[in-house]
Formats: structure tokens, sequence, C-alpha cells
């Protein structure tokens, strides 16, 4: 942040602290500037949360104190201070917890998991955020938290190269942002969202984003965001080749990491800057920039940096035609390589493969553990009340969510081992049929979701979950910003989840081959979708289509042998309907009868 406009906020800050007549005005002050600038002006800061704990102190503020502790303990985070970090978010996660300060036990969770995660202890970490999600999984206005939560895990997801479980992620925390969530973290998700796209060479989806990230930044003053959004689209650039744009984007970057003192990111600019003016044929400039970077790399003991300043060395001598230089830089190269990440990212790897259905199960321990706590004072609670048939009524419904969220939960692990097990993949071909289970599976477990959240626990809204359904299907294979364009026409039906899940499943098929093929050269695709009934009472119309090229003869005999259509045919069966191609229309169009199936409640 500029100097002069933190200088504004703090002048701003002292003359309303003077003007405040009670304490609980002063530290309502110190808190709100506390939550506006922790992340960005955290040394300045300080000497506020110091003189805000006092005040609470002499008011006996329990509340207000936890909060500013959360913005200690995240000073002493970024001072590396960690044991003292620790010893402050251990005193106040009750505290928060208890008077409902969900913002701050979020903040409380990150630190926490993010000092695990920096020690290696990946099972920690992880077990840290999916308990707060337990704990938090009946509590009312708990957005905030659950925004910082799933964006730590995308974080912790793409550092162990599960991109679709880090996509996941970052999405949920997306989708829990609203008009309180500060701009610092919506930045933050969307450059996770970029950096997943960039990973799967999706460079257009990534750069759209990384555009969005450097408006937020430099409206808001936020110079870190600013100065990744800026690296980020350089090296976009980088690997288009546009060499000239991709310089000018990463000298911003590098000018605004020196400014600020941050010198791991300063170096990484600097090194990402000879490299492009290797690739340009630059040397001199090069091993000149490079130098640099390994003074600053050497003074700080950055072993990584060193490691990539080796390998560019190797390059840079051996087009200067000094092979005995070049191949003495390699071997240095591969020495530091291999003592940093040999063991590092395969026991990270191998920890995941050996220890994940352990970590999983000690999760769901625990989590049975709490639900038993929970269910016990529900029995002590229901106990006491007269109406013996409405207990009875109040624990099925209990039970029964519970049983559609467990279901969910565990349809999850499914769809996340299924990640897992395709990272070593490298046919593209077996890597799409891992994705295709992936989105089956989260059909079934989106009706589970709304089944537990829903009041009635039989059925859902089968014209919600439609738009839920299409919705996650088109963001997962064409990305946020893509021009699909859905028509759905669809009554407020309300389905039980026999019929429900087959049904589900079909429309799963079909829009994702229409999103596959019939999109594949068309950017403003549109997917019809409509339910009508039928005069035989509990019997409905499903009419289903893409504005595609269509089908041809010889596809159209093939595609009725795929996996997909041989599932469409069967799970008709299941719910008594029939399907058929309706050659009438543009495009790919399905007309499929059905059968609400009456279950024994």
């Amino acid at each position: 942040m500029d100097r002069k406009k933190t200088i504004n906020l703090t002048a701003k800050l002292d003359a309303d602290l003077i003007a405040a007549k009670k304490n609980i005005t002063k530290i309502n002050l110190i808190v709100l500037f506390c939550r506006e600038n922790y992340s960005t002006i955290h040394k300045d800061i300080y000497p506020y949360i110091q003189k805000g704990l006092i005040l609470c102190k002499e008011e006996q503020f329990e509340k207000e104190a936890n909060i500013l502790k959360t913005y200690l303990a995240f000073y002493l985070l970024h001072h590396e201070k960690r044991k003292k970090a620790i010893a402050v978010c251990n005193t106040i996660i009750p505290g928060l917890l208890k008077n409902k300060s969900y913002l701050e036990y979020g903040l409380t969770i990150i630190i926490l998991s993010q000092i695990e995660w920096a020690k290696g202890s990946l099972e920690n970490a992880f077990n840290l955020v999916n308990r707060s999600l337990d704990e938090l999984k009946y509590k009312r206005k708990k957005n905030p938290a659950l925004v910082q939560l799933h964006w730590i895990l995308g974080v912790f997801y793409f550092d162990l190269n599960e991109l679709n479980a880090s996509f996941h992620h970052y999405n949920l925390s997306h989708n829990y942002c609203d008009d309180n969530t500060d701009s610092g973290m919506s930045a933050l998700i969307k450059i996770g969202l970029a950096s997943v796209y960039k990973k799967k060479e999706n460079y257009t989806e990534a750069a759209n984003l990384f555009e969005e990230t450097l408006k937020i930044s430099k409206a808001n003053k936020m110079w870190l965001i600013e100065s990744r959004s800026y690296f980020e689209l350089g090296t976009i650039n980088h690997l288009k080749k546009q060499y000239k744009k991709a310089y000018k984007l990463i000298e911003q970057s590098y000018n605004i990491r020196t400014k600020n003192k941050a010198i791991p990111a300063s170096i990484s600019s600097l090194v990402t800057m000879a490299q492009i003016n290797f690739d340009r044929g630059e040397l001199d400039q090069a091993d000149k920039q490079l130098s640099e970077a390994m003074i600053m790399s050497e003074q700080k003991g950055l072993k990584s940096k060193i490691a990539n300043i080796y390998l560019l060395y190797s390059k840079i001598t051996e087009a200067q035609k000094k092979f005995e230089l070049s191949l003495k830089f390699l071997k240095m190269y591969n020495k530091l390589d291999k003592e940093i990440n040999s063991s590092q990212s395969s026991n990270k790897n191998k920890y995941f493969q050996l220890n994940y259905k352990a970590q999983r199960a000690q999760n769901e321990n625990d989590i049975q553990k709490s639900l038993n706590r929970k269910l016990k004072k529900s029995n002590d609670i229901i106990l006491q009340q007269k109406e013996r048939l409405s207990v009875r009524n109040k624990e099925k419904e209990v039970l029964l969510k519970e049983i559609h969220h467990r279901v969910k939960n565990n349809l999850q692990i499914i769809t996340s081992l299924l990640s897992l097990q395709s990272i070593n993949i490298e046919d593209q071909k077996t890597k799409n049929i891992f994705s295709y289970s992936q989105y089956r599976i989260n059909s079934m477990a989106l009706i589970h979701e709304m089944l537990y959240q829903s009041d009635n626990i039989s059925k859902i809204n089968y014209s919600h979950y439609l738009k839920q359904l299409i919705h996650n299907l088109i963001t997962s294979i064409k990305g946020q910003n893509n021009k699909i364009k859905t028509v759905i026409d669809a009554p407020d039906i309300f389905l039980n989840i026999d019929t429900a899940i087959p049904l589900g499943l079909m429309i799963n098929e079909i829009v994702t081959n229409s999103l596959k093929y019939a999109f594949h050269k068309i950017e403003n695709g549109i997917l019809n979708v409509k339910i009508s009934p039928l005069k035989k009472k509990f019997h409905y119309l499903l009419e289903i289509g893409d504005n595609g090229p269509g089908i041809s003869n010889l596809a159209n005999k093939n595609k009725a042998n795929s996996l997909g259509m041989k599932l469409i045919y069967s799970l008709a069966q299941q719910i008594n309907g029939t399907v058929e191609r309706d050659e009438t229309k543009q495009g790919t169009h399905y007309k499929i009868t059905f059968e609400v199936i009456k279950t024994n409640n």
C-alpha cells in the first residue's frame, strides 16, 4: 500500500479515536480498521491492536479482545514469530466460536493450518480445516468463515497438483462470497481459480481472471495482489512467446515488489525477466539480471531460487558455447534440486497415496464423535418434551438429514480419490474417463446435499436441482466466463430420490455430451431443457437438446453403442421411461418420458 495513503488512514483513525467519547466506540473503530487493513499494512496496525487490547481489558470486553488477538496472530505470523502466533490462536478459538466471530475464526484456522503446512505436517493442516468445517456445520451466518476455509483448501490442493479438488474448493469459496466479503479475499479467490486455469493451460480463462484481480488491486491499493497479477499475466504472455509484452508486465511486478521489499517475490520476477531475455537472445542482459538475483537469493538462503538460477545459467553458458561451464552449472542445479525436491515432492505424493484412507477414516471418526455428542444433547432436550410423536418425528428428521449429509460426504471422498488416482495418468482419454465419472458422482451428491438442506427430506425441487446441476457442469467443463446459454422450462415438481437420481444421471450424460461435442467450435451455444406433465398422472416428458451441428448417421450408430447412451437407456428403464431422438430440430435433441417412482415412507 502507498505510504502516503497509509499515513492518511492512520491519521484519520487517530482523529476519530480522539473524537470518540466512549471506549466501546474506540474499540469498534480499531476493530474495523484491523479488518480492512490487516493484510496490507500489518506493521502499522500493531500499535492500534495493543491500544485496543488495553481498552478491552479495562472494559472486560471478551468478544472484541479475541477479535483483536486474531489480527495480532496475523501480525506475529508475518514477522516469523510462529510459536507466539500459535499460542495466541489456541487461546482465542473457543471465544471466537462462542461469540460467533466467524470472520476471525476462519482467519485463525488459516494461520494455524498454514503454519502446519509450512512445517510439512500436511495431515495436521487438513485436519484443522476439516474439523473447523464440521464445527460450523450447524451454525448460522457462517459464510465469512466458509469463504476462508474453502480458499485455504484450494491453496493446499493446488500445492499438491490436485487441480480438480483445488478448483472445487476455490469455486465453493467464491460461491460463499457476498457484499460483505472484503475485496482482498475476493481477489485471492480469483487468483486461485486463475492459477488452476493456467495450470490446465486454459490461458484465456486465466488471463481474464488475472485482469480482474489487477483492476481490483489497483482500485484498492493492494500491492501484493497487483504485483502477483502483473507477474501471472506476464508469464502467460511469455508462454505465448509474446516477449515484449511479457517483459513489460514482469518488470512492473518487479518494480512493485522491490519497492515493498518483498525479496523472494522480487527474485522470482527478476529470474523470469532473465528467462525472457534469454529466449529473445539478449544473453548479456539475462546474465546481469541473474547475477543480481543470485546475490539476493544467497543473502536470504533461498535454495529453490538458487537452483532455478543455476539452471538458467547453464542454458545461457551453453548458448555462449561455454560447454564446460554450462555442465558445471547443470551439475550444481541437479545436486541442489535433488536436495530440495526428491524427498519433499515424492514424500508428499507418497504420503497422500499411503495415508489418504487413514486420514479420512480419522476425520470420519472425529465427525462421528461430534455427531454423537450433538445427538445426545438433542435427545436430552427431546426427553423433556411431552408429545412423544413429535419427539420421534424430530429424531427421524435429524437422522435422515445426517444420513444424506454423510452419503454426500462419502461421494465427495470418492471423487477426491478419483482425482488423486488420475494425477499420475498421462493418457488424456483415460483422464477424461475419470472426469466423467466424477461428474456422474457429483450429480448424485448434489441430490443428497439438497435433501439434507431441505425442509422436506424426502423430495427435492427438481427445477432448482436442474439449474444447479447444469451450471456446475458448464463451469467445470467450459470455465466461469463461458458463453453457454441455458433455457430451462420446468415447473416446481418435487421428486423423490428413486426418481431424481436416474433422471439426474441421464441429464448429466446428455449435457456432458453437448458441452463436449456440440459446442466444441461454437462460442454461443444454447442448451434447452423442458419438463412438462403428461395426461397420465405422475408421468412427465423431458425434452433436452442443444443447437450444435448434430450427429451424423454413422456417428449416431457409434454413439448408440457408447457407455453414455447405454447408461441413458438403462436408467430410463429404472423410471419406466422411454428415450427417442427428435430429428426435427437443429442439433441433438432427446425426448424422454418418465414416471415418478412411488416409495414406501
